[in-house]
This record gives structure tokens, sequence and C-alpha cells, in this order.
């Protein structure tokens, strides 16, 4: 059954949370310097929600670490990754109706496929628009006009996002339909503070991303 609506996606803290991910990165770090780490660095290191707050930290407590090579680590997407948010039941719920399904998210190309990989959703993906890849980020149009050039007869899109700063503005003008899934106990990476400017807004707000196949 074909569907003429696309249902597209940002990656990070919607379709999982990104702060599993830097935890599950700044492990890695850990498990790579040990030897070298005092309990109360390794404490504090955890701690820090911003990546590169927490590597510039722990170098200049850990003389023997490479900030280049905590950055690859980070960046290389080996990263063990779980469907804790339910992507996997609605992407495949989507593609059983004939849903186009697409991911528009900014990053570094290797770490975000891998992302899609290791969450096991690759497969369920009918397009992805990587910022590093096309030279564009969701601050400009270009990454949603490039979905757009690749649907031509689709009749209406979505754009499920949790970022206010960059997710809606542009689909907005545009006439997607934007959802945002509203970050409930503050775990998300982005806060999701108010906007004076309405643009910038998502027209409709869910709890989960579950609800999102209730707006369809």
């Amino acid at each position: 059954m074909k569907n003429n609506t696309v249902i597209a996606f940002d990656l990070d803290d919607t379709l999982y949370k990104e702060r599993d991910y830097v935890l599950a990165a700044y492990r890695l770090i850990l498990e790579r310097y040990g030897d070298y780490v005092a309990d109360n660095v390794k404490s504090a290191f955890l701690s820090i929600a911003k990546p590169y707050e927490a590597f510039e930290y722990f170098c200049r407590q850990v003389p023997q670490a490479d900030i280049e090579d905590i950055k690859f680590l980070y960046r290389s997407g080996n990263i063990p990754l779980e469907d804790t948010e339910g992507a996997i039941p609605l992407l495949e719920y989507l593609k059983s109706y004939g849903y186009i399904t697409a991911v528009i998210t900014d990053g570094f190309s290797a770490r975000q496929r891998a992302k899609l990989s290791s969450l096991g959703i690759d497969n369920l993906i009918d397009a992805v628009i990587i910022s590093e890849e096309t030279g564009f980020d969701k601050h400009t149009p270009e990454p949603f006009l490039g979905l757009m050039e690749i649907n031509p007869d689709a009749e209406r899109f979505y754009y499920i996002g949790d970022n206010p700063d960059k997710d809606f503005y542009y689909p907005n003008i545009m006439g997607w339909h934007t959802v945002m899934i509203l970050d409930n106990y503050n775990y998300n990476i982005h806060i999701q503070h108010t906007l004076l400017n309405p643009s910038f807004s998502a027209k409709t707000i869910v709890t989960s991303l579950s609800a999102v196949k209730h707006l369809l």
C-alpha cells in the first residue's frame, strides 16, 4: 500500500535519547584511560552533559589523554544503543501503512549512520539527510527542501523533533505538520525552552513517539 505522506524525524533525542549515547561514549573513553583516572575525576566526567566540555575537563585532569583520540572515539559511532523510545514499533507501523519515512539530522555522517544501525532502524528509513553530507544544517531550509525534491509526488510532510531552536522553523514555513516530543524529565541534551517567536514552535506537542501514529 503506497502512501503519499512523508514522515521525517530528527535523530538525537527524538528516535533515541542522546544522553544514553553520550554516557556510553564516556564509558568507552574511561575504558581506554581507566588506569590513569582517579575515581573523583570519573564521577565528575560522567556528570558533564555537554561532550566537548567533558573532553576538555578530562584532558586537564588526565595528562595521558589525547583529545584527538577522545574525539575520534566519540565520533566513530561504535557505541551500542537500545531502542528505549519505541522507534522500531513506530517505524514498522508506518512502513506497514505505506508511509515514506526519513531522517533529517545534523552531525557527522559516520556517527549518525552508525546510530541508525545500532538502533536497528536503518532498514526502516527510506531517506537519510545528514548535515555533513549535504553541507547544510537545520538552521537552513536546504535539508527540508532536499527531502521535498526527492519526494515530488508527496502530498503531506511531517517533521517530528525535539529542539525548537532548529527543528520546526523551516518546516513550519513550508507548510509541514510539525510535532515536538516533549522532554518530560529534562533528560535531553538541549533544553526545550519557550521561544517568543511562535514560528519556532511545533504545531503539535506529544509526550512519546508512540503518540505520533494517532496524529496521522
